[in-house]
């Protein structure tokens, strides 16, 4: 939750910051309204899909090249599918992966965080 959130937060800022106009090479097929720098559904998409991602291989470590692969093709085919459509220039897409990683990392850090707590209180790993 904290990382959608953290996600939505962070577009809701840079979008009107740059306030830079979708593309319009073309009529898209899907319209949207809002500003284009930076994809807010790919720094979302980042966050959420790489968080999950994390977790199932820190459950799972023998799967975890495929669920890792799993991951970059979900997010490839999202950046892929948004510049397809003309909703984003690939500059876009580029600094949503950007920004998206960087929320990762943080969210990431936290959790880690929080569980070195929660071993230290219990004197156990979890």
């Amino acid at each position: 939750m904290v990382a959608a959130l953290g996600a939505a937060v962070i577009a809701g800022i840079l979008q009107p910051t740059f306030s830079r106009p979708r593309p319009d090479l073309w009529d898209p097929i899907l319209s949207e309204t809002g500003h284009s720098f930076p994809s807010g559904q790919v720094i979302a998409a980042t966050a959420i899909y790489g968080l999950l991602g994390y977790l199932l291989a820190r459950y799972y470590p023998a799967q975890r090249r495929w669920i890792g692969g799993g991951v970059l093709g979900i997010l490839v085919l999202i950046g892929f599918s948004r510049a397809y459509l003309g909703l984003n220039w690939p500059s876009d897409l580029l600094a949503g992966y950007s920004l998206g990683a960087l929320w990762l990392i943080f969210c990431i850090t936290l959790l880690r965080i929080q569980w070195m707590r929660q071993t230290d209180s219990r004197g156990q790993a979890r």
